[in-house]
């Protein structure tokens, strides 16, 4: 006899086969979404960009969602065990779109306007808000949209772009080392070197980091030329001399210099004797003031030494050095080694000056300064100074008296204790006076009228010219 089977204990053995297999399935699937917030997994959400395929965590980790140029995919039935890009909503500065379309956008960053909330007609599928992500660091992948971290990019610098040298304009030419037998001179310019370079490889994106250092490098340097000048032999005996040739005699006296700018015209008044005439003439006129006693000037060989010197400048650049013409004069004459302290350095210059005929120092300096005639000056509502000729053909003329009247000042007169002291070395007495200033026009024929201010007075407490070493004992 057959035993009969017992259908209450078969039907439970099913149920309970059916009961684990559930359990085995819905315990696999709490598996894959019980993260650390207890969201979807980043694991089992596909996409497809910039030629990867793969999960969202891979993007991340790879860098592939970094910036805002994506080309876009597609992600087949077969590789995606999870969640299609297309079925995953997310916010970007406030415009809600599939996570497909916000690569198709310009990718994933929303930190201008961040948002954790979304609208309630949106389409199936699954928010940002619920999928956790490493970036590093867990948290959603709204928030990681919404700070940042995904798509952000630190900048980087291009290579660096040369914008070459620049010149600029040479300098005046120096001073020539030596005043005859070769010498040097050299001038400079500023030479530049920009290069430049932008932080645009790549540029900073959604919160990245800017680029350390400078977009601009600049080297700057100078270039130096150098050239032969004064070539020309120093003079021996006679003829034209560019140096100060040795003295006749020694002690303080007074050194004639003939002196052009550099374009100016050379008229030999160093040679053909047109100097030494008008120097002459005005020693003669004061001899007879001070009973026979004449400056004491620079002789070679028992005639007056004149010394031929050219400047390293225009006579226009020089011009623009007014009121000062004579200190640049004075500044390259000792530059190029005339600086005897026992010397009064009296300039003809062959060159203009906006201000006048004659220029000295008062009060007068240690070492004493530089006298300098301007052949070529003006004086405003004045006949020009070249209408007074050199020398005058009928005894001491204007220019003969103006030497005088400034290599005086340079000496030290008229001193402020005179009595009739005025304007800085001169005196207000008589229009006849060589030292006078005033309203009245000068006329020049007297050294000290009255002999009562700077030449043979009485007042033991004030300077006088008779006691001057740059005057010829008596």
């Amino acid at each position: 006899m057959k035993k009969k089977r017992n259908k209450t204990n078969h039907y439970l053995t099913i149920i309970t086969t059916i009961m684990l297999t559930s359990i085995l399935i819905l315990g696999g699937i709490y598996a894959a979404t019980n993260k650390a917030l207890g969201w979807h997994s980043e694991d089992q959400v596909y996409i497809s960009v910039n030629g990867f395929t793969g999960t969202l965590q891979q993007a991340i980790d790879n860098g592939v969602l970094k910036g805002s140029s994506f080309t876009v995919g597609t992600v087949s039935s077969t590789s995606n065990p999870g969640h299609n890009f297309d079925q995953i909503w997310v916010s970007i500065n406030g415009n809600e779109k599939t996570l497909r379309q916000a690569f198709l956008d310009g990718g994933l960053c929303g930190t201008s306007n961040p948002k954790t909330t979304y609208s309630s007609g949106l389409s199936t599928g699954n928010l940002a808000t619920q999928i956790e992500v490493t970036v590093p660091g867990t948290k959603s992948l709204q928030d990681a949209i919404n700070s940042g971290d995904i798509a952000k990019v630190d900048g980087g610098w291009i290579s660096w772009t040369d914008g070459g040298w620049q010149y600029g304009a040479w300098d005046s030419w120096s001073t020539c080392s030596k005043i005859c037998a070769g010498g040097t001179q050299e001038r400079t310019r500023d030479v530049t070197r920009t290069k430049t370079r932008t932080c645009t490889n790549p540029s900073p994106f959604c919160g990245g980091s800017g680029c350390s250092g400078s977009g601009t490098d600049i080297q700057t340097t100078k270039e130096t030329q150098t050239q032969s000048c004064n070539t020309q032999a120093c003079p021996v005996n006679g003829g034209r001399s560019i140096n100060d040739r040795v003295d006749s005699a020694r002690g303080q006296q007074i050194k004639a210099l003939y002196v052009l700018p550099s374009d100016g015209q050379d008229e030999s008044l160093d040679t053909n004797g047109k100097i030494a005439a008008s120097v002459s003439l005005f020693q003669n006129w004061l001899a007879g003031q001070t009973g026979g006693r004449k400056l004491r000037m620079d002789t070679y060989q028992g005639k007056l030494d004149i010394t031929f010197f050219r400047l390293s400048k225009t006579d226009a650049q020089m011009q623009t050095y007014s009121p000062y013409v004579r200190e640049e004069i004075e500044t390259q004459l000792k530059a190029a080694g005339f600086t005897s302290p026992e010397k009064i350095y009296a300039v003809y210059y062959g060159g203009g000056n906006p201000r006048g005929c004659g220029d000295s120092t008062w009060p007068p300096t240690s070492p004493p300064g530089m006298v300098v005639l301007y052949l070529k000056g003006t004086w405003p509502n004045a006949p020009a100074c070249s209408t007074n000729p050199l020398p005058s053909p009928n005894g001491p003329g204007y220019l003969e008296f103006s030497m005088l009247h400034e290599i005086i000042h340079t000496i030290g007169f008229v001193p402020e204790c005179a009595p009739h002291h005025t304007l800085r070395g001169h005196v207000s007495d008589s229009s006849n006076d060589i030292m006078y200033a005033g309203s009245k026009p000068w006329n020049p024929s007297i050294l000290d009228v009255n002999h009562d201010d700077y030449f043979m007075h009485t007042n033991v407490n004030c300077l006088d010219l008779s006691d001057s070493n740059y005057l010829e004992p008596a």
